[in-house]
């Protein structure tokens, strides 16, 4: 849809009386268009061929942790003991104000 709007916006500046503006918008107005109609049409048949020849994965992979790595990487809480102070600390605050 963008694409769209983007193409139409350069389109009325190639109907300016100026004729250096108006090739100008024209010739981006087609660019535009052309590059909207590769992006929906050609792309996802490449996409999918390069999937089935396996040369790109479409789905990211998550990488699987052993034991040992799950242990040297411990996954932190994003509530930590600081941050659960701070906010005990401006609890505090707030009651005695």
């Amino acid at each position: 849809m963008s694409g769209l709007t983007i193409a139409a916006a350069f389109g009325v500046v190639a109907l300016s009386g100026f004729p250096l503006l108006a090739s100008f918008g024209a010739v981006v107005a087609v660019n535009v268009m052309a590059a909207m109609i590769c992006a929906l049409v050609i792309l996802p048949p490449i996409l999918r061929a390069a999937a089935r020849r396996e040369h790109l994965t479409l789905t990211p992979a998550v990488p699987q942790l052993t034991a040992d790595e799950a242990r040297l990487h411990p996954v932190r809480d994003p509530m930590t003991s600081d941050t659960r102070r701070q906010q005990d600390r401006a609890a505090g605050l707030r009651a005695r104000g």
